[in-house]
């Protein structure tokens, strides 16, 4: 029972990027995934307060649009129901008639039977459900190659992968996997996406995947910083599932991150969090107000730099001093010269 515990809270934010409604729209017009921001936490998140009032809403609706379908659906599949999820866009396929209104159900669809996989413990005797994600995935992607930048690539290669690791057919890590499966043009997209419009934000194993990839691909500052995430979530009491998440990562150093940016992002999310309670408890919801964000203003972002490394001290440090011993050879040298010729 622990064991299923672990693997709903931590995994399914893995897969979950594939996610589709008004929100992930919103959110891809006004960013692009950034490997700082990813790692920092310097992206919205939404309280389940939010979620459980678009259900409210919407299931007093005598009827639905297919983009409401879409909402109602993914805000269960938001507060962890993903059987309900399911069951509120299952029978909606039928009358979908648009490329993109099909892409959008397989994806939600694949990604609802992976989070049901995951809440009934992941089990390796039980993988129906799970093949049915990756097919429905694949569906997506076949109608929009393009959607999310391309993100659900990443998505598929990451289940295909704990498919692999349930039958036995792999001793890799999640990083080594994605490496070998996907081109760094996906992955630079399609990791972040998946930690900043999913639950992978708490996912250690990602994080460990992640810093794999940097570091294979020559980024080390960026590779230390996403294993001081990762550090950071396993001290917390996250525990990694997949086979050994940071194997090949020897080469990594351990880092203090970039504490300015890490602390920043976390005081504006507790603040934008703040401001929505503060409105939702109340009975007012983006969704229908539409000036609900009038009186809220995000801060400015830092530098990730805006702390200088540890490294660049040193370096730093040494080269003032080579600086002060060879003013101090140079002059006590003028000194003697001077000496001599007064003598």
């Amino acid at each position: 029972m622990r064991l299923a515990c672990l693997w709903l809270a931590l995994i399914p934010g893995i897969a979950s990027a594939c996610l589709n409604d008004r929100d992930t729209l919103e959110h891809e017009a006004r960013n692009r995934p950034a490997v700082t921001d990813a790692i920092s936490g310097w992206f919205d998140r939404n309280p389940p307060l939010y979620y459980q009032m678009r259900i409210d809403r919407l299931e007093k609706e005598a009827s639905l649009t297919t983009a409401e379908v879409d909402d109602l659906s993914v805000a269960y599949d938001r507060i962890g129901e993903s059987a309900k999820a399911k069951a509120v866009i299952g029978p909606d396929l039928a009358r979908r008639k648009s490329s993109d209104e099909r892409y959008r159900w397989y994806a939600n669809h694949g990604t609802f039977l992976a989070h049901g996989w995951f809440k009934a413990g992941a089990k390796p005797e039980n993988l129906a459900d799970l093949r049915q994600s990756v097919f429905a995935i694949e569906k997506a992607i076949k109608i929009n190659p393009q959607a999310h930048f391309g993100r659900e690539g990443t998505q598929l290669a990451v289940l295909r992968y704990f498919l692999a690791m349930k039958e036995g057919k792999t001793k890799e890590s999640l990083g080594e996997w994605l490496n070998r499966s996907l081109h760094s043009s996906e992955w630079e997209r399609g990791v972040p996406g998946l930690i900043m419009l999913g639950n992978a934000w708490e996912s250690p194993d990602m994080f460990a995947a992640y810093a794999y990839l940097l570091q294979k691909n020559e980024k080390p500052s960026h590779a230390e910083f996403a294993i001081f995430r990762y550090e950071e979530l396993v001290k917390a009491g996250k525990v990694p599932v997949t086979i050994d998440p940071k194997r090949g990562l020897a080469e990594v150093k351990t880092s203090t991150g970039h504490p300015v940016l890490t602390e920043a992002a976390t005081k504006r999310h507790e603040a934008r969090t703040k401001y929505m309670l503060d409105r939702l408890q109340i009975g007012e919801h983006p969704d229908t107000d539409p000036r609900f964000w009038s009186g809220y203003k995000s801060p400015k972002r830092p530098p990730p730099d805006s702390k200088i490394p540890w490294q660049t001290i040193q370096v730093g440090a040494l080269l003032l001093a080579g600086l002060g011993l060879a003013f101090t050879f140079v002059l006590g040298f003028g000194l003697r010269q001077f000496r001599g010729k007064t003598i």
